[in-house]
């Protein structure tokens, strides 16, 4: 009689790669590598499918042109104020011809592209190539207020993490990076899910009622350009409206603390639970990369070695600038979740300017309940 594994080899298979990311330490670099080349690649697909668009869309004869928008922006705030406001690499090129200042929008994308490219390939040092990337995406939607959308948010916003990873090792020589990273840099990037998940469910269910169960139907309709699978799951019986509605509340209400408080199995479990339902989401309509991203988001999550208190909030002599700048954005980050904000879309002074606000209206709050 043969072995189990011997008469299921692809079953044998998949619970031997089950166990290896639930319980190795080796996995974590090859999936934070895994992480860093697909963020390449996202950074890529961001700027190159505005390539064709920014004339049109932000150019001098376009919709709204930046330019103009930029040197207004040097008029009305001091040159400090102003980048801190609105952080663009644009601020540089404000007093170009605007024949040049639209070739140096090309030229940032194009720059923007490659450099994803060579992120992906391990080409040149990715900490740079990242950084690169991560500029380029930061300087066009913070003077294009018309393009910024969440994906845009959650794109910057995980490429900030992600510069202090290691850099990775060239693609012919192995996918995962040169040395381990700083645990809080992989603590960051599930907090971000978390965030992420935990968000929209909170946005999604706060103040529902049970009257509301048909909620699935309509936005298969009315999201953006729903696809032939979203009208076939809006034709649906009400039932499995209902069954959708509930998978959606355990998924984004429920799985996320899964991903941040647990480890082992639980975590790289919740981590698979969020990738199938932002596959099931992108077939059913189109949000640009945004369920792309946010499924691939779920790479460092597949990893379930070491738990919260051993491997994500303890603080070491090393890589000190990291856990400074991280360990600052963690509890920024707390207070944007209360208001469903995204830290990237925040500037440094508009954030000190709210802070007073933000504590009084939530002083009022507690003291009403």
């Amino acid at each position: 009689m043969g072995s189990v594994h011997g008469d299921k080899p692809f079953a044998g298979m998949a619970e031997g790669w089950f166990a290896w990311l639930c319980s190795s330490p080796d996995a974590a670099p090859v999936l934070l590598g895994l992480w860093a080349r697909a963020l390449g690649l996202l950074f890529a697909w961001a700027c190159g499918i505005l390539l064709p668009q920014v004339a049109a869309l932000a150019g001098r004869r376009g919709i709204a042109p930046v330019q103009t928008r930029v040197q207004r922006i040097r008029t009305d705030f001091s040159r400090v104020e102003g980048m801190l406001r609105f952080p663009s690499l644009l601020h540089l090129f404000g007093s170009l011809p605007p024949h040049l200042f639209d070739g140096v929008m090309v030229a940032l994308l194009c720059v923007g592209t490659l450099s994803g490219f060579l992120t992906f390939l391990g080409a040149v040092d990715s900490r740079v190539s990242l950084a690169v990337c991560w500029a380029v995406v930061l300087s066009l939607p913070n003077v294009m207020h018309m393009i910024v959308y969440p994906w845009d948010c959650l794109l910057s916003e995980a490429g900030f993490i992600s510069l202090f990873l290691p850099s990775l090792l060239p693609l012919t020589a192995g996918v995962g990076l040169r040395e381990p990273a700083v645990p809080l840099v992989a603590f960051s990037l599930r907090w971000l899910l978390f965030r992420l998940m935990f968000g929209f469910g909170k946005m999604k269910f706060s103040g529902a009622s049970t009257k509301e169960f048909s909620y699935l139907k309509s936005f298969l309709v009315n999201q953006p350009m729903p696809s032939v699978i979203g009208w076939v799951l809006h034709s649906m019986p009400l039932l499995v409206h209902k069954a959708g509605l509930l998978a959606f509340f355990l998924s984004e209400i429920v799985v996320p603390f899964g991903v941040v408080l647990f480890s082992g199995p639980v975590r790289v479990t919740c981590a698979i639970v969020t990738i199938v339902l932002q596959v099931h989401i992108h077939a059913a309509g189109n949000f640009g990369f945004f369920n792309l991203a946010s499924a691939l988001l779920c790479i460092p999550s597949l990893n379930g070695a070491g738990g919260l208190a051993d491997t994500t909030l303890t603080i070491t002599l090393g890589a000190p600038v990291t856990h400074l700048i991280l360990g600052a954005l963690l509890p920024l980050s707390c207070l944007f979740l209360l208001f469903n904000s995204w830290v990237g879309q925040v500037s440094a002074v508009r954030l000190l300017k709210e802070l007073p606000a933000a504590a009084g209206a939530c002083s009022t709050c507690l003291r009403s309940c």
